[in-house]
């Protein structure tokens, strides 16, 4: 060995390597180094060795370099990256994943396991794991020890601001180049907005679901190849196929339509995905099942496009719309058809009458109606009850319909009244038909309860011409002429003539139900008030409500002229409750003005008979918060003598209301006066056919006065009515009349506050 001295200096991981050798080859440490040294002595050694240590470095420089570029990588790639030997010790990551763990640089992660991680006091605010601490190294054992990866491992935490966290790791080995496992290398990625994307659409797909099985409307999604994707229960209950039947079936097989008479059509959603123009259509159609029930279907189809507006399927919405269709067949059938007997209904024959006046107008057909009343029908409806009537009635109308032709239409109008639309028929043959039939009910026989009935006919005939050209004048002209042939001993037929002025006077008197009816609903009466004073120094001022009637021109009509008509039609408890919803209405808004007045309001004999108008007058009254003591009702006499119980009744419930009572007219009807104890009336209204001739007739003079005295005894005031002078208001406050009405004192005026 050379005298030359040498100084290696060892590291203590060197020497350690050092140990390891000498061990595995059995020589001694101080061998191998005199070996070393002598080499090292040898100045070609030495000269090798300073340009291997050169060469190191440079390798060593490159590595750094490239092991800081392979940093730089690590860092930028999105995902967490982590590295670690076979005993899970890390041994490296990604500036991504040092952060998630806790750390501000990826060295500091480098010698720990993930238990010294999740257990480091500066780590309290990670999330725990899912799974135990012990399942990560189960994991990396898993790789290591099998060398397959483990994929797809997906944890669900909470970021430090508390935030749900989806992460999905997968760990795979790390192999040297003899292929030995030296480590597994994991990537973790952040799934959260995939997770919510897909919670959403999983949410989304679950409400539609839950939606489209819960909806009254079956569904039906195919592809864009008419496959079926989606069957909805209610698609299920109406084509009779099952989910698993239908799933991915052409939509043809399994959705059937028909037309009327049960042949195969072509299936709309095969149409629409042919032709995809369409983007939107609507249909009905007859849909017949697996079971060969058919039901009656509304339906719509929608296409289904994508992004570049290809087709991708269609969806099919159909609901069973059979009872519906049903119900408006038997709505619409109920609207134009009398339920009882069948036949059209006045509401049909009205729209025929309109369609043969156009006829007659543009093609000259000739029309004719017959109008037809049963005779004695009463007498067989009261003696032997409703239920025979109806019966009567079905048997009359299939003994008239064996001789109306296919072209006439035969009408029920209500109770026992028919009629006959006769087409193309001329005046002369419609009276032999209608003979006919009047021959034929009365040889008609009808039996109810072993007791034998006899029925006859009474017949109008109207044609439709140049005078008649209306529904209204056509149907009111043959009544008309319905009631003459009635008139005329009933059982017979009477043709209407332009030339019959009675019958003519009756058609103007018919035509007032329709021109009451309008006013009613069009607001066409006036109401007018006449002042009544007080003779006696009273108080209280006093004013009767009048009525008037106000034409298409404006012109005001006497209810002289409409009163009679209006009873004989049963329209005056309508006009009756016309007048005092209309009066309280426009009083409500003067009433704080008005505290000392009255206002008398007349009720017609058929409102006596109405056992609601106290209660409606009780809810106008309320309606409109007036005070009752300012209203006033008055009956004629004649109406109250008549109807003497009800008189009673109605008065003594007005005044339970707290409003007043009066009898109008009074004189003009009396028999006896012993009926006016009964009545507690509050004032007496002298008829004034009395007070008109007051001044020359003594006996007038007399009876006034002795009508204001029965009255005083009675506590009630009176009024007289007519007044004309002021000769007469002199005799009337001599008397001792309390108040007085009439031409004298005001005349009739517009209602006004």
């Amino acid at each position: 060995m050379s005298d030359k001295s040498v100084r290696i200096n060892i590291n203590p991981e060197t020497w350690q390597k050092l140990n390891q050798y000498c061990q595995a080859s059995g020589q001694v440490e101080s061998d191998v180094l005199e070996q070393l040294i002598s080499l090292l002595d040898q100045p070609s050694i030495l000269e090798n060795s300073d340009k291997l240590q050169q060469s190191q470095h440079q390798i060593e420089q490159e590595l750094k370099e490239k092991t800081a570029f392979l940093q730089l990588v690590l860092d930028n790639i999105p995902q967490l990256i982590f590295w670690k030997d076979t005993q899970s010790v890390f041994l490296g990551c990604n500036r991504l994943w040092a952060k998630a763990a806790g750390f501000i640089e990826p060295k500091q992660v480098v010698g720990k396991t993930d238990y010294d991680i999740y257990h480091d006091p500066n780590n309290q605010h990670l999330d725990p794991p899912t799974q135990h601490l012990s399942y990560y190294r189960e994991q990396d054992l898993r790789v290591i020890e099998t060398g397959e990866p483990q994929l797809n491992f997906v944890e669900q935490k909470r970021n430090p601001e508390g935030q749900e966290v989806w992460y999905n790791t997968n760990k795979i080995p790390i192999k040297d180049s003899e292929e030995n496992i030296v480590g597994i290398l994991g990537t973790i990625e952040n799934i959260t907005e995939q997770k919510l994307v897909e919670r959403a659409l999983f949410e989304e797909k679950e409400l539609a679901k839950i939606t489209l099985n819960c909806i009254g409307e079956a569904v039906i999604t195919t592809n864009s190849e008419g496959r079926i994707q989606d069957f909805n229960p209610m698609a299920q209950q109406l084509t009779g196929y099952s989910i698993q039947e239908a799933i991915y079936q052409r939509i043809s097989n399994i959705f059937t339509l028909i037309d009327d008479r049960g042949n195969s059509q072509e299936n709309p959603m095969d149409e629409m995905l042919k032709n995809s123009q369409n983007q939107r259509e609507r249909r009905t159609g007859i849909l017949q099942n697996k079971n060969g029930e058919r039901y009656e279907i509304d339906m719509v189809i929608t296409l289904i496009r994508g992004q570049n507006h290809q087709i991708l399927g269609a969806v099919l919405i159909f609901r069973d719309v059979t009872q519906a269709l049903q119900l408006a067949h038997q709505l619409s059938w109920e609207a134009s058809h009398d339920t009882l007997t069948g036949l059209v209904n006045r509401r049909e024959l009205e729209k025929q009458l309109t369609l043969a006046i156009e006829s007659y107008k543009n093609e000259a057909i000739e029309y004719i109606l017959c109008y037809l009343d049963l005779d004695r029908f009463k007498i067989i409806n009261d003696t032997c009850g409703h239920f025979a009537g109806d019966e009567l009635l079905k048997q009359v109308t299939n003994l008239l319909q064996t001789r109306v032709r296919s072209s006439d239409i035969l009408a029920r109008l209500g109770g026992d009244e028919f009629a006959l639309l006769l087409k193309g028929c001329s005046l002369e043959k419609a009276e032999t038909i209608a003979d006919n039939l009047r021959q034929l009910i009365k040889n008609f026989r009808f039996t109810w309860d072993n007791k034998i009935f006899s029925v006859g006919v009474s017949i109008g005939i109207v044609s439709i011409n140049q005078e008649i050209q209306t529904i209204t004048s056509v149907i009111n002209t043959a009544d008309v002429a319905c009631r003459t042939a009635k008139s005329r001993g009933r059982n017979c037929v009477y043709v209407y003539q332009p030339s019959d002025s009675k019958v003519i006077e009756e058609i103007g008197k018919s035509q007032w139900i329709i021109k009451l009816n309008q006013a009613l609903t069009d607001n066409s009466f006036r109401l007018y008030s006449q002042k009544i004073i007080s003779l006696q120094s009273s108080e209280k001022v006093y004013h009767e409500i009048l009525l008037r009637l106000a034409d298409e021109s404006g012109n005001l009509i006497s209810p002289l002229a409409f009163i009679p008509s209006a009873e004989r039609y049963n329209l005056m408890a309508d006009i009756d409750q016309w007048v005092i919803s209309n009066f309280l209405k426009v009083y409500s808004e003067a009433s704080k003005t008005q505290s000392n007045h009255l206002y008398t309001i007349n009720l017609s004999a058929i409102s006596l008979k109405n056992n609601q108008l106290c209660d409606f007058i009780g809810e106008r009254l309320s309606c409109y918060n007036v005070n009752p003591q300012h209203l006033c009702f008055e009956i004629t006499e004649t109406t109250a003598i008549t109807n003497l119980s009800q008189t009673i009744k109605l008065i003594e419930e007005i005044k339970e209301l707290g409003c007043y009572f009066a009898i109008d007219d009074f004189g003009s009807g009396m028999i006896s006066l012993s009926y006016l104890r009964n009545l507690p009336v509050d004032y007496l209204k002298i008829d004034g056919s009395f007070v008109k001739h007051l001044v020359n007739n003594s006996i007038n003079h007399c009876l006034v006065d002795c009508f204001h005295r029965i009255a005083n005894v009675m506590n009630m005031e009176t009024i007289a009515e007519w007044v004309e002078t002021q000769e007469i208001l002199d005799i009337l406050q001599e008397i001792g009349v309390d108040y007085a009405q009439g031409y004298a004192i005001e005349r009739p005026i517009p209602l006004s506050f």
